[in-house]
């Protein structure tokens, strides 16, 4: 398949680039300058920006895309208060801007391009457990593991973006027929990065909330993106989804259930299923059902 990928001048846009060659397909860069990686210097590059509807239409006419991949986004809260960004008016919409109108531009260029796929690079922060600005760092959780049909409870403005784009990615595809699927990523780590945390990551835990936050690696967030493009393609997905994407790996010293014992054991009578060995607190079986994607990097490997 003929792929557009933006955010690729970032990292996990270039795996999802190189992942798509590697497994057959011809990827188009979409980027506001020239990629400077040598292993793109033949691919095809669109120049534009997502913030800009009239560009991201344009410059697809012509390039008989079957699909986009869209990693690009703001990645922080760009108004979080009384920082640099939030005190000034040309940074602190930012994430708004670029991770709600942008999707928007890109899928008004999907549907005016007669583009049949979209997967887009959520947040497992669309569940609203991370940044709680409201200073109450307790997160409802409902029951465990926390699946992709838990109550959301978002506070900050990212979460909230990431949240509003899968309602936007949902009706796209109920109004006009473009399957459209929301990765939610966790904490993205590479290989130097595992390295770095394996001996932070292998303390004490000292609350369930400090290792609640899911992580997964370049390698394997990627792999789920190239997973889902196949299986969308095949007609074997909903029109609409959202994934977890995590390691089946948490970044706890101690086993999950132990955790829960010391911290939640109010936890223990809302489990769905169980929670073996580092089994994380957000279930990527979905993911895994629906794909057949796996995990293969895992930190521990580094102690």
């Amino acid at each position: 398949m003929r792929v557009l990928v933006t955010g690729v001048s970032g990292r996990l846009g270039k795996w999802v680039v190189r992942d798509l060659l590697a497994n057959g397909h011809e990827p188009v860069l979409f980027t506001r300058k020239p990629v400077a990686v040598e292993d793109f210097k033949d691919l095809p590059q669109l120049r534009g920006d997502i913030n800009d509807l009239k560009t991201c239409v344009e410059v697809m006419r012509g390039q008989s895309l079957h699909a986009i991949i869209h990693p690009a986004a703001m990645a922080i809260p760009t108004d979080t208060l009384n920082s640099d960004s939030w005190r000034d008016y040309s940074t602190c919409d930012l994430t708004m801007k670029t991770n709600i109108m942008g999707l928007y531009n890109m899928l008004q260029a999907a549907l005016r391009n007669g583009i049949g796929i979209f997967i887009q690079t959520g947040s497992n922060c669309a569940t609203g457990h991370a940044s709680r600005i409201s200073g109450c760092t307790n997160f409802p959780i409902h029951y465990l593991p926390i699946d992709e049909e838990h109550p959301v409870d978002v506070e900050d403005s990212y979460s909230y973006s990431k949240y509003a784009g899968e309602i936007l990615l949902d009706s796209y595809a109920r109004s006009y027929g473009i399957r459209c699927y929301a990765v939610r990523s966790g904490w993205i780590l590479d290989e130097e990065n595992r390295r770095n945390f394996a001996p932070l990551f292998n303390k004490p835990v000292v609350d369930l909330f400090s290792v609640l936050n899911p992580w997964v690696s370049f390698e394997d967030c990627s792999m789920a993106h190239i997973r889902i493009l196949e299986k969308a393609a095949e007609g074997a997905l909903p029109p609409f989804a959202k994934y977890y994407c995590h390691a089946d790996d948490t970044n706890a010293s101690e086993p999950t259930m132990d955790i829960l014992k010391k911290f939640r054991p109010d936890l223990l009578l809302r489990l769905k299923s169980a929670l073996p060995g580092y089994t994380p607190f957000m279930s990527n079986q979905k993911l895994k059902d629906h794909t057949g994607w796996t995990h293969n990097c895992t930190w521990r490997e580094f102690l």
